[in-house]
């Protein structure tokens, strides 16, 4: 009896041990790999954030140089309210004030804007400022980030000036010491607000203003606002630098979310482990015989040939009614309803698989493209019978752009898949930015066609140069990677009822204009490269 216990102490022991270290073991692993994964997600996240932001900035080229060199001048004749939440009032405004006050005459075209008065100067520009920051709060809440802020520099007295800033104050927020607060100010938006950042400290914000290219890392702050890590892009239209666009990331909170999670799962792998070692020491401290000895060779023959014969044996060595016989029916249960379990799991797997095959079919069939969100081909097949039918109405008036990136296939083999997904929505973006007034359908891996219509068919030989523009602007872009730089050839056809007896007509002579477009790059690649 005593040998008995001592053999039960030392098994006690060695499980206890076992869970002790197991669960240090894994907790450590599962807060590394969930702190390591959810930090790449976030950097990845708050980049493509400020890439987001910068493309959008771009897009409004002069309209937005325009409007940063107005502000610097004007912000404190803005006199914003602190809770504005709308852009459209503003832009209603400034639109009325120049019919009211230069009827029949459209801006830009018949009157300069700089010759306007300084009143609708700013009405318009209040739209504008507000359309930014709400852009940059959106921003901010879609991809849960605590502060996103676009930063004008002045390198010569390291001092910058938040334009656009997602943290919204009131003018009582900055006041001096001693000064009293006027309540009338806590209604009124505070722009223009101004540090110094001294180039010690915030080393990289001024490299990254000074270099114009992206920088790897990130520049940590541990203030009022909290622990975060802030990462910066450059914002740089036309060739001219503008600022940095600020995108931050809450440390703090990740850490203490990733280690209550941790603290949470490690709980129930030691509840699982207690409840489950001393169920085993229970069952196999009652008697230590040849009986045991003898169920376990039966079960390390299971395990060698998983057979499921290995349970009528146990059967047959059952003797008597003891605890030993019902540890040893129990096997033999075990082994019959893991069988079972087997079988079910691979009856389960195959109707698992039938299953994901039917919602893939069932994906395919809608009008959706799953990678980059917008409509796809069967999108464009019922858009070609609308199209169809207007043909016959003769009341068509369209055109059609066929776009077909390049080197997709090259990207997948040397950088992976996921890149190339990364490129293709790249792409999409700069097509649907281009095109803004036209639908666009992916209506293959790496293939476009814009349904073009109004202003963009009008404009489609401006929006066609526009497009390569950007795309050039990418391939000279050393700071991207590879997959970043997307390239892409186009081709555009109009629909003439003379030619076009159908849209697949003009699809194809769009489709052979693209390829025209795909051989003239080929070979200007080619002479480059001799």
């Amino acid at each position: 009896m005593g040998a008995k216990k001592s053999i039960s102490n030392k098994i006690i022991a060695v499980f206890l041990i076992f869970t002790v270290v197991t669960l240090s073991l894994s907790g450590i692993l599962i807060y590394s790999i969930q702190m390591s994964s959810y930090k790449r997600q976030c950097e990845i996240n708050v980049r493509d954030v400020g890439e987001y932001l910068a493309g959008l900035m771009v897009g409004d080229g002069d309209r937005f140089i325009e409007y940063q060199n107005f502000y610097l001048e004007h912000y404190k004749e803005f006199n914003l309210p602190i809770d504005a939440d709308d852009y459209l009032s503003y832009q209603i405004s400034a639109e009325q004030m120049i019919i009211d006050t230069h009827p029949g005459k459209v801006l830009g075209r018949d009157v300069d804007f700089a010759d306007v008065e300084t009143e609708l100067q700013l009405e318009y520009y209040r739209y504008y400022h507000m359309y930014w920051l709400l852009a940059f709060e959106e921003a901010r809440t879609a991809f849960d980030l605590p502060y996103t802020y676009y930063l004008v520099m002045d390198e010569e007295n390291h001092e910058v000036m938040y334009m656009i800033d997602g943290e919204r104050t009131t003018p009582n927020d900055h006041l001096a010491e001693g000064e009293a607060p006027d309540p009338a100010m806590d209604r009124i938006m505070y722009l223009g607000d101004t540090y110094y950042n001294g180039s010690d400290d915030y080393a990289i914000m001024w490299k990254t203003w000074e270099t114009g290219e992206k920088q790897e890392g990130f520049k940590e702050f541990n203030n009022s606002y909290g622990h975060t890590y802030c990462y910066y892009t450059p914002l740089v239209i036309n060739g001219e630098k503008m600022g940095l666009i600020a995108t931050e990331i809450e440390v703090d909170r990740v850490n203490k979310e990733i280690l209550e999670d941790t603290l949470k799962q490690l709980a129930i792998i030691a509840l699982v482990y207690l409840v489950a070692t001393f169920a085993i020491i229970e069952v196999i401290s009652r008697s230590i015989t040849e009986r045991i000895e003898k169920l376990a060779g039966h079960v390390r023959e299971y395990t060698k040939s998983r057979e499921s014969r290995v349970a009528d044996n146990i059967d047959e060595s059952i003797k008597g009614s003891d605890e030993i016989a019902d540890l040893s029916a129990a096997f033999s249960k075990m082994i019959r309803e893991v069988e079972k379990q087997i079988k079910s799991l691979q009856y389960t797997s195959q109707e698992l698989s039938d299953t994901k095959a039917e919602v893939r079919k069932a994906s395919g069939q809608g009008y959706k493209d799953m990678l980059t969100g917008i409509r796809n081909r069967n999108a464009f097949d019922e858009e070609s019978k609308k199209l169809a039918m207007d043909m016959e109405n003769e009341k068509a008036v369209f055109g059609l752009a066929s776009v077909d990136m390049n080197g997709l296939k090259l990207i997948n083999e040397e950088y992976g898949y996921d890149n190339g997904n990364h490129a293709i929505r790249k792409l999409c973006f700069i097509v649907c930015h281009v095109f803004e007034h036209s639908p666009v359908f992916k209506v293959g891996g790496d293939k476009f066609m814009v349904v073009l219509k109004g202003d963009d068919l009008r404009n489609s030989e401006k929006l066609v140069a526009e497009f390569k523009a950007r795309l050039n602007k990418l391939s000279e872009d050393r700071a991207l990677k590879p997959w970043e730089k997307v390239s892409a050839a186009i081709g555009v056809a109009y629909y003439d009822k003379d030619r076009d007896l159908s849209v697949e007509d003009l699809a194809e002579r769009a489709i052979k204009e693209m390829k025209r477009d795909k051989a003239e790059m080929k070979e200007s690649q080619k002479n480059k490269g001799e």
